[in-house]
């Protein structure tokens, strides 16, 4: 699980000088070797070309080591666990409090189901954790509604991506010519593989759900204060709105440093490319079975329910969350201006305080609840 760090880009660029200085102290070792290799070479009498392979194998170890150093310190894996809990009866998700992962896909996923009737009939025919029978045997599949679960998850990510991205860059010492926005019809590769950023930030004017006043007059752009910010909106202009029946519009951008991009690597992972380091957000949900604490769900989700019926009811399930950042080694090494990439730090903070499991659990304290609602369940009796 990723730890709770505030600053980690800003350690990385710390470690940056400890990095720099062991490239220097390897080389200026290498040379004195090789230089003392050779010495010994000539006046020791040793033939010429033996001292040349001997220095140039000694050479060659140093510099796969150091290569393998400096590698090793560019890469960084990220993994956060979360989970969910399955209503079989009511093949839904439950809503956990507190939690906002589960709250946001929760929405998502009802928001398109009525909407979206291909999305519907997927969740509906095959839910997650099905079962089928052959001759007398029960076996478990893994169902279409899985994927339908990872596109959800990559767009929570997503979104919660462009949101973060968007306040972040919303201030006066930011250069505007200095930034780009990414939006719907730049990443047509992810768009068209998730379905849930394709309905949700597909325009208002093409969806049955929403109803568009034809003879709106266009009024100039108006300033609002947001969180102690300055926004600049254009009168009319829509950042999120509501349809028929739940049906949800969010537009989608990604504010984000000149010369970024945003692609897809495989129908698991999205990579995000900047000037000075790379993100592969990489989802995985593969029907694992997960099991929150316990008494959670009966005393917590779903209050007077008996434990016997909650098992066989609610099913938990863990999802994978992979963060494979890759600095880019030139840019890495020489000084330059990392102001537009500090946002790393507190995207890594959000994410991982929105999804973890363990970090959930920690912050409702719920060890101390759980024995506190014992105690007094046993002094009832």
């Amino acid at each position: 699980m990723m730890q709770n760090r505030k600053n980690y880009l800003n350690e990385m660029l710390n470690d940056r000088g400890n990095v720099i200085r062991f490239i220097s102290i390897t080389i200026l070792l290498s040379f004195g070797l090789n230089v003392i290799a050779g010495s010994i070479t000539l006046t020791s009498g040793f033939n010429a070309q033996t001292g040349f392979w001997l220095g140039g194998a000694v050479l060659l170890l140093v510099l796969c080591y150091l290569i393998r150093f400096v590698f090793k310190s560019l890469r960084k894996f990220i993994t956060i666990d979360s989970f969910i809990i399955h209503d079989k009866n009511e093949n839904s998700l439950l809503d956990i409090d507190r939690y906002k992962f589960s709250r946001k896909i929760n929405e998502y996923l009802v928001s398109a189901i009525s909407e979206d009737k291909d999305i519907k009939a997927i969740w509906d025919r095959e839910p997650i954790g099905c079962y089928h029978t052959v001759d007398d045997w029960i076996h478990g599949r893994i169902s279409k509604s899985k994927i339908v679960i990872e596109e959800l998850v990559e767009y929570f990510i997503i979104e919660e991506l462009s949101a973060h991205l968007t306040d972040y860059f919303n201030d006066d010492k930011y250069n505007k010519k200095k930034l780009q926005k990414i939006g719907r019809n730049e990443v047509p590769e992810v768009l068209f593989q998730n379905r849930f950023l394709n309905l949700f930030s597909k325009p208002m004017e093409e969806r049955a759900s929403f109803e568009i006043n034809k003879n709106k007059v266009e009024e100039p752009p108006k300033e609002y204060i947001v969180n102690g910010k300055k926004v600049v909106l254009k009168v009319g202009e829509t950042v999120s709105a509501y349809g028929k029946d739940g049906a949800r519009f969010n537009r989608f951008d990604l504010v984000l440093p000149r010369n970024s991009k945003v692609k897809r690597i495989d129908k698991n992972t999205i990579r995000l490319i900047t000037d000075r380091f790379d993100i592969d957000i990489f989802v995985s949900f593969e029907e694992e079975n997960y099991y929150p604490p316990d008494g959670f769900i009966e005393h917590y989700l779903c209050p007077g329910i008996d434990r016997t019926d909650s098992f066989l009811r609610h099913e938990g399930y863990k999802i994978n969350i992979e963060l494979r950042i890759k600095f880019k080694i030139l840019k890495f090494l020489i000084n330059g201006k990392w102001e537009f990439f500090y946002w790393l730090d507190s995207y890594l903070d959000k994410i991982n305080k929105d999804m973890s499991a363990d970090l959930y659990f920690e912050r409702i304290n719920w060890e101390s609840t759980y024995t506190m609602l014992e105690t007094i369940k046993k002094n009832k009796d």
